[in-house]
């Protein structure tokens, strides 16, 4: 091999290496945002069942009242 061969392997070896490390760097901001959308989804579930818990609540008490109503209106 001669010299400008070794240093074309050089480059390509460099070059190579740098795209090894933007492809780790992107798998990184990847790892990341999936994480925060998980987080994100069981947020979201969380606030389904409270306004599930919520509603059922207040179905419950607006029977009552409704009920009531009816009893003391007789």
């Amino acid at each position: 091999m001669d010299r400008d061969e070794i240093r074309l392997l050089g480059e390509l070896d460099g070059k190579i290496s740098r795209i090894l490390y933007e492809l780790q760097k992107m798998n990184g901001r990847l790892d990341r945002h999936s994480y925060r959308l998980d987080e994100h989804d069981k947020a979201i579930e969380r606030h389904r069942s409270y306004f599930k818990i919520i509603g059922g609540v207040l179905s419950a008490i607006t029977v009552f009242v409704a009920t009531l109503l009816a009893l003391l209106v007789r």
